[in-house]
């Protein structure tokens, strides 16, 4: 029934597939990217954030499952603002002496709400996925981190390096094919049928799916600095991710512009 077999699949117009995707070619995975096209989910407050809504049953239950186990979150200044914040890397002690962080569940729930009130937000359908490194931020926080761009140019926005970073790797987007439906097997997520000009392309996931908003992110303007290097960042066994820009310092996230 398959149309295609990869390693990963990334559906979605947030940018975060789009890291999903370089981080997993940088793994030596093969993938396939699906952008949604024109059309656009519109705004909401639903708890869901932007998990896709689509005419498959299965599918929405999956997606309403999972929030409704999140609890409701909200992002500091403008939820939709780019977070750059500053992580650095630690040594991690695996002797039978090392400190061992405590593991709370609550921050899961937490993290996973606030990703998917993020456009930057991504829903990956396994733990286990790249290589990741253990970095901390300021307040002490242990993060799990793939960096993507090591060697960054010196002035360039977060959506110039991302598209830099995706034509580097040379990763085919296909524009105009919106997530259909998740195939299951068994209770188990094995690949996605996208809408295409040809008709329903069913794809099958080796490894995972990436999935991220269905609306496309205005272009985010700040130039970011030569030490700065945009990275996916998650928590250790969490499915829920977003792309930040790892900084020397945390830079606030803008307050939402008001009109009078």
């Amino acid at each position: 029934m398959w149309d295609e077999i990869v390693d990963v699949v990334s559906v979605g117009a947030g940018p975060a597939g789009l890291a999903c995707a370089v981080a997993a070619v940088d793994a030596g995975l093969d993938v396939f990217v699906a952008l949604p096209g024109a059309a656009t989910a519109p705004h909401t407050d639903d708890p869901r954030g932007w998990l896709p809504v689509v005419a498959d049953d299965e599918t929405m239950a999956f997606f309403d499952a999972l929030a409704e186990e999140l609890p409701t979150a909200a992002l500091p200044g403008n939820p939709a603002a780019l977070q750059i914040r500053a992580l650095h890397e630690v040594q991690v002690d695996t002797s039978r002496r090392a400190h061992v962080e405590t593991f709370v569940g609550a921050r899961l729930g937490a993290w996973a709400a606030g990703c998917i009130a993020s456009p930057y937000g991504v829903l990956f359908t396994r733990v286990d996925h790249w290589p990741t490194t253990t970095m901390r931020a300021t307040d002490g926080t242990s993060f799990q981190v793939a960096a993507l761009d090591e060697s960054p140019p010196t002035a360039a926005t977060f959506t110039e390096r991302l598209d830099a970073l995706v034509a580097e790797r040379d990763i085919e987007v296909l524009g105009d094919h919106p997530l259909q439906r998740i195939v299951f097997e068994e209770g188990r997520i094995v690949g996605v049928v996208v809408d295409s000009a040809d008709g329903p392309w069913a794809v099958r996931a080796r490894v995972g799916i990436a999935v991220t908003s269905q609306r496309p992110v205005p272009p985010d303007t700040r130039i970011l600095d030569g030490d700065s290097r945009i990275a996916l960042v998650g928590l250790t066994a969490s499915r829920f991710g977003r792309v930040e820009v790892l900084g020397t310092v945390d830079v606030p996230a803008p307050a939402e512009s008001t009109s009078g």
